[in-house]
């Protein structure tokens, strides 16, 4: 440093110089308790003539040595841009009362206080790029006469000065001499101490040194001013550089924070793509130190990088918001927002950048399937960031994405949990303070419901709410609760209040037929719902729904639904059939769409079941006494059974060589087959078409629990799966004819 000195604004604003807020500087943020703040003190030395002068704090000064002879003096603002800048902007408020009062020589004092020779296109202060337009309007006071939505900060700010100032006036005895008053106490007993820099000093450094106390910089603004600064050190214009690469990232949007999010998008982006260039891992709260070393390996083609950043902002912009995407990718994007998960970006990033629709779409549900079963399972988030690097260390372009990522996650450290973990947390999974992870999850129920042959329907998700089948406020009169004794009653009352915010309670309807049903009894919501509603978990709905034990069922139902549609944990080494593309553990009916076909969800009823119930309804106490599954059951799952099953001819000539299917209890040659793949072959084919896992076990004695859980990894030789009833059901592959 140089010198340091007290100094009047007036003396800072009369010289015939610019002072010039470099690119590191933040914009100007200054808003409504800061101008008060700085008019109270202007009104108490208007008050006190022999206060004394008024402390402003520090500026923070360094000569430009780049300005040409015979140009007007430059200086950099290091640090004090927003006091200079609202001094700047209560002065132009002054100017316009003074015009109004018909005050020619305080104007004309005003104008050399913000104009070079009096210039309107040479401002004393030059701010920040972006900030340039506002700035231009309020010390020009060309500011329309009614306030619109999206005024600049700037325009803010003159206008409540010059309302101040108009009431502070209106009581005044003398107004003109009021005026006149008022000015000279803004530049002449208002006053900064001024720290002059050595021109080796580095003005970026000392201004977040300083910044450390005042307002806090984001960190996409550091790094914005950091690159600017490398780029005048390069010999990079400045205002070339930010108009071309930077100033989209200004745009208000970026600065939006995401639902569920504590940073706006554009330092969600700037972390993701540090983490896409380095492959290394990035803290949420320490983004500008690594981002700044980064900046240090690229000072040879800071052009370069900077187009990179362009270009991974518009695919960043374009997987946020769902633009030009496939229809499952759009609800992929909807599904991850709706779980404030925004850690695996860069891999999403990655995913749309290197490899085709059809290779990533098989990474895309692996990643899905693992955050939302996670999040059904009550599992913490706190992991992904750390899983983030190697996976994409892992994705090389050469790369199968669908197997890197399946087998990546099926880590048993990292805990993608399976279907009946899943199953079992439905039961308890509480909604409240997720409604929009609820109603995301319902839908993806109705997706896997309707199947891929059903009429479409065109809705967007934001139409839709979520509603309570049994309500918040339910009361026995119009939901009864029949019980043997008190002990019962109060143990179902206390049942139906904590399964109110499970799955099993909620659908998803419009608001205004929301609103209309409120807190009805189920004879009146189940006409209105079945009625107003063409969504086929609704028309599933049951005729009657009485209390806790129908909120166990339709959460059975519903999770049914939800581990058929996301796809199962890869087991370690497990061979794959179906080629590229294909996700170790593949899905339901709902992945065998095109896109053409992925359109809408669907509404038509199955004509035998005119209640839409289905199996899946059906007692569930009963269901789960008749088959729990015993222990010695469950270890002879028959682990050899370890072929994933896709509907291709080539099966055909495996489905003979079953014996790892049927090993555990083969008869003798000549006797019919009684291996678990066998048995539900020859049940199938006896049916003549598809069975439900519950016609399955009536048909073979097996455990139905087994037997869908099987179908629903589809692990079961020769038999594909499909949807029947709103159920999981097998159907019989077909054979490849003879040649």
């Amino acid at each position: 440093m140089k010198k340091a000195y007290t100094c009047e604004i007036d003396r800072i604003f009369t010289d015939r110089a610019r002072y010039v807020v470099p690119p590191f500087q933040r914009n100007y943020v200054w808003t409504g308790a800061k101008w008060d703040l700085l008019w109270q003190d202007i009104l108490a030395c208007v008050a006190r003539p022999d206060r004394g002068n008024h402390f402003l704090g520090v500026i923070v000064l360094q000569d430009d040595d780049t300005v040409e002879i015979g140009q007007p003096k430059s200086t950099f603002v290091v640090d004090g841009q927003q006091r200079l800048t609202t001094i700047q902007i209560l002065i132009a408020a002054i100017r316009s009362a003074g015009q109004r009062m018909g005050l020619t020589a305080l104007v004309e004092r005003t104008q050399d206080l913000t104009y070079i020779d009096r210039d309107i296109n040479q401002p004393k202060l030059v701010p920040p790029l972006a900030d340039t337009e506002g700035f231009t309007l309020a010390i020009g006071g060309a500011v329309a006469a009614k306030k619109t939505a999206d005024e600049p900060t700037h325009v803010q700010a003159y206008r409540w000065y010059t309302r101040c100032i108009r009431d502070w006036l209106a009581t005044q005895p003398d107004p003109a001499d009021a005026l006149a008053r008022l000015l000279d106490i803004v530049t002449k007993r208002l006053y900064v101490v001024v720290a002059d820099l050595h021109d080796h000093d580095d003005p970026q450094a000392i201004y977040e040194r300083l910044n450390s106390g005042g307002e806090p910089l984001r960190a996409s603004e550091l790094i914005r001013n950091h690159i600017l600064h490398r780029c005048r050190r390069q010999g990079i214009p400045v205002a070339e550089a930010y108009a071309q690469y930077w100033e989209g990232l200004d745009d208000g949007a970026w600065y939006v924070r995401a639902p569920g999010s504590t940073e706006a998008d554009i330092d969600v982006f700037l972390r993701s793509f540090l983490i896409l260039e380095t492959r290394t891992e990035v803290p949420e709260r320490q983004l500008f130190p690594p981002f700044r070393d980064y900046v240090a390996t690229q000072e040879d083609d800071l052009r370069g990088m900077l187009s990179r950043i362009v270009e991974s902002a518009a695919l960043f912009r374009r997987i946020r918001t769902g633009t030009g995407l496939l229809p499952h990718e759009r609800r992929f994007v909807d599904r991850m927002r709706a779980s404030s998960i925004y850690a695996f970006m860069p891999v999403v990033m990655h995913l749309f950048s290197t490899y085709s629709a059809e290779q990533r779409r098989p990474a895309l549900d692996a990643l899905e399937s693992y955050v939302l079963r996670r999040i059904i399972c009550g599992k913490p988030s706190r992991s992904y960031p750390g899983l983030v690097a190697p996976l994409l260390r892992a994705l090389t372009p050469e790369a199968d994405p669908g197997r890197v990522v399946s087998e990546f996650l099926a880590d048993p450290n990292r805990d993608w949990p399976t279907d009946a973990a899943v199953r079992t947390a439905i039961e308890t999974w509480n909604a409240y303070g997720r409604s929009r992870l609820a109603k995301e999850l319902l839908l993806l129920a109705e997706q896997q419901y309707s199947g891929r042959h059903a009429e479409p329907i065109a809705f967007a998700p934001h139409d839709l709410s979520v509603e309570h089948l049994l309500p918040q406020a339910w009361r026995e009169t119009e939901w009864p609760v029949h019980a043997a004794d008190e002990e019962q009653a109060a143990a179902e009352r206390n049942a139906r209040n904590r399964l109110l915010p499970t799955l099993g309670n909620l659908t998803v309807i419009t608001p205004d037929l929301n609103g209309s049903m409120g807190n009805r009894a189920w004879a009146e919501k189940y006409p209105a719902l079945t009625g107003n509603s063409r969504l086929r978990i609704n028309q599933a709905l049951p005729a009657t729904f009485a209390g806790s034990a129908d909120i166990l069922r339709r959460g059975q139902f519903l999770a049914d639904l939800l581990v058929a549609a996301l796809v199962p944990p890869a087991r370690p080494g497990r061979s794959r059939a179906g080629g590229e593309g294909t996700p170790v553990g593949g899905r339901g009916d709902r992945d065998s769409r095109g896109p053409e076909e992925e359109t809408a969800f669907a509404a038509d009823v199955d004509a035998t079941d005119p209640t839409g119930l289905g199996d899946g309804l059906v007692d569930a106490a009963a269901d789960a006494e008749a088959e729990a599954v015993t222990e010695a059951d469950a270890d002879t799952e028959l682990e050899a059974d370890t072929e994933v099953e896709v509907d291709t001819d080539a099966d055909a000539d495996a489905e003979d060589a079953d014996a790892d299917a049927d090993d555990d209890s083969r008869t003798d040659a000549g006797t019919s087959p009684v291996g678990f793949a066998a048995q539900i072959r020859a049940a199938l084919a006896e049916a003549g078409g598809p069975l439900t896992f519950i016609e399955l076990a009536a048909a073979t004695g097996l455990s139905r629990w087994r037997i869908r859980r099987r179908l629903s990894q589809r692990t079961i030789s020769g038999v594909s799966t499909t949807i029947k009833d709103g159920m999981i059901a097998g159907k019989l592959k077909p054979r490849r004819p003879a040649p």
